[in-house]
């Protein structure tokens, strides 16, 4: 992670290091942001990527699966993660974070075992991902 320098403000943002090329030493010193507080700064998200435009929500996921719901109860993908059964049996977890491509792609780990209930616009998400699975997987790869 490293911070750039916004009105005078230290704004983190995360680079690949595999993907950085080169750097150079500049003139302008760094400073951190006094308001700026690091240990809670990966509190509202999952994985490493914060997108500042996206607002904290509470992510409802279903399991079907007792199995890998037992895991999710064991190995929370948020520490946010209350979780409950409804009248089948199914097990209900949420998550309240700030949705990002990281918890897209931990939910996909799930495949079919986890469905999203709600918000409805990741639930489309997750879907189209889906969808663009099926038709690689159906023509026979990409």
């Amino acid at each position: 992670m490293v911070c750039d320098r916004v009105e005078n403000e230290a704004k983190p943002r995360n680079f690949a290091l595999d993907r950085i090329a080169s750097f150079r030493k500049t003139a302008v010193e760094f400073r951190y942001s006094k308001s700026f507080l690091f240990n809670r700064y990966f509190e509202d998200f999952v994985g490493v990527t914060k997108h500042d435009s996206n607002d904290k929500v509470i992510v409802r996921m279903k399991l079907t699966s007792s199995t890998r719901a037992k895991y999710l109860v064991t190995k929370p993908i948020h520490f946010t993660q209350p979780h409950s059964q409804d009248a089948k049996g199914n097990y209900i977890f949420e998550l309240h974070v700030i949705p990002n491509l990281e918890l897209e792609a931990k939910i996909l780990e799930f495949g079919p075992d986890m469905e999203v209930l709600e918000p409805k616009w990741l639930r489309e998400e997750v879907k189209k991902k889906v969808k663009v699975m099926m038709e690689v997987y159906a023509n026979g790869g990409v």
